[in-house]
C-alpha cells in the first residue's frame, strides 16, 4: 500500500516521485527477509520518509523512518498491544492489532 500526498491523477504523467509519498506499507508473510532488507534499502535510498512491514508471522509492525545516506536511522518494532501514529498524521493513531486483524 502506498499513501499519496495527493491523489494520483493530480500527479502528473501519473510518475510518483519519492516527494509524493506520504507513507508505503507491505503486507508480509513469505517475503520478510526481502521487505526488511532489499526493499528497505530501496526505499531509504529513494528517501522514502517512512515506510512500515506488517509481519503477520510475528506479528509485529516494523516501522522504518529517517532515511539518510541509504538506510533508516530509526527502526521501531511495535507488537500487537501497541499503536502507532503515521509522521504525517501524528494524531491518527492505529492499533497495531487491528492492522494485523
Amino acid at each position: 500500500m502506498i499513501v499519496l500526498t495527493r491523489p494520483l491523477k493530480e500527479i502528473p504523467g501519473d510518475h510518483i516521485q519519492p516527494t509524493h509519498v506520504v507513507l508505503l506499507l507491505e503486507v508480509s508473510d513469505s517475503t520478510l527477509r526481502l521487505d526488511l532488507a532489499t526493499k528497505a534499502g530501496l526505499y531509504a535510498r529513494a528517501k522514502a520518509l517512512e515506510y512500515w512491514v506488517l509481519d503477520v508471522n510475528g506479528p509485529r509492525l516494523v516501522v522504518h523512518r529517517d532515511p539518510q545516506e541509504g538506510k533508516y536511522n530509526s527502526i521501531v518494532s511495535y507488537s500487537g498491544e501497541e499503536r502507532v501514529a503515521p509522521l504525517a498524521a501524528p494524531e491518527k493513531f492505529v492499533s497495531v492489532a487491528e492492522l494485523l486483524g
